[in-house]
């Protein structure tokens, strides 16, 4: 019964594109991108709060993930988001995070969550929070030139 329930949640932490088809075969479009300063550090320590007590599990405190669970920062996190939006990230984060659903998180979590991951890949913050819905996040470009 463990190994079957350590097998879901392995599933439902694997890379997979988001749902519903919102993926970028080309380059977003947005015109701000994760370089301009989108989240504030606030948020960003509101959402360490979210990832400790809910996303740790799967994601490690270190956020490398596993063999089969993405990492969330560094150049592979990067590369698998270059070519999408905030958005993208978000929609996936907000429709199958966490795998095993025992409770869904409030949109502004995921936000926050959010908010925390661009913090840890060292993108800078700003003044304003960043936003909880997707068509505010789409808008914003994944960069991974530093």
């Amino acid at each position: 019964m463990l190994a079957a329930a350590a097998a879901l949640i392995a599933i439902g932490c694997a890379a997979r594109l988001p749902p519903g088809g919102t993926a970028r075969d080309g380059p977003a479009t947005g015109s701000r991108t994760v370089l301009d300063g989108v989240y504030t550090e606030e948020q960003s320590l509101r959402g360490e709060t979210v990832y400790f007590s809910t996303c740790v599990l799967c994601h490690r405190p270190e956020m490398t993930g596993t063999e089969i669970v993405p990492p969330l920062i560094g150049e592979r996190f990067l590369n698998r988001w270059d070519r999408r939006t905030v958005g993208d990230l978000f929609e996936l984060m907000r429709t199958t995070m966490p795998p095993v659903i025992t409770s869904r998180r409030t949109r502004q979590e995921y936000a926050d969550v959010l908010a925390y991951i661009l913090n840890r890949n060292r993108f800078p913050a700003g003044s304003r929070e960043l936003a909880s819905e997707f068509a505010a996040l789409d808008a914003i470009r994944m960069a991974s030139g530093q």
